[in-house]
C-alpha cells in the first residue's frame, strides 16, 4: 500500500508559470502570491537544476510547503493517519501475533511505534510526506514552457479559483483558500490524496467488518460460557437442596423407628 501511495503522489505535480502573460484580479493578487510562493517551496525542494543553480534560490523547507495546505488537506492527511492506527489496533487484537508483523507492514502500519499515544502536529506532517517526497517532482522545460496562467475566478472573499491553459494539455484549476487567520493556502494536493488515500479507508472498512465478525462470534463464545456456568450452578443448588431433602428424610425415618 505504501509503494502505491508514492507512485500516486510523488509522479503527479510539477507546474510553474515561465513566461506567462499575468491576467489575475485586484481581488485574486494576494491569492495568486501565495500560490507561487507554494510553487517556489516545491521547486526549493523538487528536482529543478535550473532554479538550484540560481543565486537568489531558496533553500528547501518542507515545513513551507506543509503550512501553504488549507485545512481541508491537512484533514484528509490527518483522517488517513488516524484510520492507519486503527487498522492497527484491530490488527494487534483481533489477529495472532504470528501474523503481526507480516499485515502491519502490508496496510502501512509498521511506522507507527505507538498506536495508543496521543497524535501530534508532527506526527501527521510526517506522514503527508511519506506519502509524498517533494524531491520526486521534475520540473523539466517541457512542463515549463507548456503552462501558461489564463485567468481567476473570485468565488468568494474566502476562495478563488487560479486558471491556467496548457497547449496541448488540459486546462488546470487551482484552488486557494483564505483561513480564519487571513492566510491564503492552496488545495493542490485534494483529489490527488483522496485517490492515494482511498486503499486505507477501504481497508479500515474490511478490518472493521471483519472485527465485527469476530466481536460477534466472542460475545456468543462469552454468553455460551456463561450460561453453561448458570447451568452448572443450577444443578448444583438443585443437588444440595436434594441431599437436604434426603437428610431429612433420613433423619425423620430414624426418629420414627426410635418410637
Amino acid at each position: 500500500m505504501r509503494r502505491f501511495l508514492l507512485l500516486v503522489l510523488c509522479c503527479l505535480f510539477a507546474f510553474s508559470f515561465v513566461g506567462c502573460e499575468k491576467k489575475i484580479s485586484n481581488g485574486g493578487e494576494e491569492a495568486y502570491a501565495a500560490y507561487q510562493n507554494f510553487i517556489t517551496s516545491l521547486r526549493a525542494c523538487g528536482n529543478d537544476p535550473e532554479y538550484q543553480a540560481r543565486p537568489d534560490k531558496q533553500e528547501c523547507d518542507r515545513d513551507q510547503i506543509w503550512n501553504a495546505l488549507d485545512d481541508s488537506t491537512k484533514y484528509q492527511v490527518t483522517e488517513a493517519y488516524t484510520t492507519l492506527i486503527r487498522i492497527d489496533r484491530i490488527i494487534k487484537e483481533y489477529f495472532d501475533s504470528i501474523e503481526h508483523k507480516q499485515m502491519r507492514a502490508q496496510a502501512g502500519t509498521d511506522f507507527i511505534d505507538d498506536c495508543d499515544r496521543p497524535v501530534t502536529d508532527e506526527d501527521i506532517e510526517n506522514f503527508f510526506y511519506r506519502t509524498f517526497d517533494p524531491s520526486k517532482i521534475v520540473f523539466n522545460e517541457n512542463v515549463d514552457s507548456g503552462l501558461q496562467l489564463d485567468s481567476d475566478y473570485i468565488e468568494d472573499a474566502n476562495t478563488i479559483h487560479i486558471n491556467t491553459f496548457q497547449k496541448g494539455g488540459t486546462p488546470q484549476v487551482f484552488t486557494m483558500k483564505k483561513g480564519a487567520d487571513g492566510v491564503w493556502r492552496t488545495t493542490f494536493f485534494n483529489e490527488s490524496l483522496a485517490r492515494a488515500y482511498a486503499p486505507i479507508f477501504s481497508s479500515a472498512n474490511a478490518m472493521r467488518e471483519y472485527a465485527k465478525g469476530n466481536l460477534e462470534i466472542e460475545l456468543k463464545r462469552r454468553a455460551e460460557v456463561r450460561d453453561y456456568f448458570l447451568l452448572q450452578a443450577a444443578v448444583q443448588r438443585k443437588q444440595k437442596q436434594e441431599a437436604v431433602e434426603a437428610m431429612k428424610a433420613a433423619l425423620q425415618n430414624n426418629a420414627e423407628g426410635d418410637n
